[in-house]
């Protein structure tokens, strides 16, 4: 059988090497940062806490049950595009 990802929204920022500020806002207590590397806490199974490295140029998503987890430049942008009314309400409101 064939299945297809049902349309959904996220939010999400990516790690340029150099917004660490609004990548720790954005995140909140779920990113940390050791020996210049950014390391995300996300939810694994039944609850356990797990960390991923976050490369530069990787997009930290937060879904819709709040759960964070990040996705390399490719895999985003092969699952996810911007939404086009967000973005020309915001535009609207600038």
């Amino acid at each position: 059988m064939r299945y297809r990802r049902k349309p959904k929204y996220v939010d999400a920022i990516k790690w340029t090497g150099e917004n660490y500020s609004e990548i720790k806002e954005f995140a909140e207590d779920n990113i940390h940062s050791y020996g210049g590397c950014l390391f995300l806490h996300t939810s694994g199974i039944r609850g356990s806490i797990d960390s991923a490295v976050v490369n530069q140029g990787d997009y930290i998503v937060k879904g819709e049950n709040g759960h964070f987890y990040s996705l390399d430049d490719k895999a985003f942008n092969t699952s996810y595009e911007p939404d086009e009314k967000k973005k020309a309400k915001q535009n609207k409101e600038v």
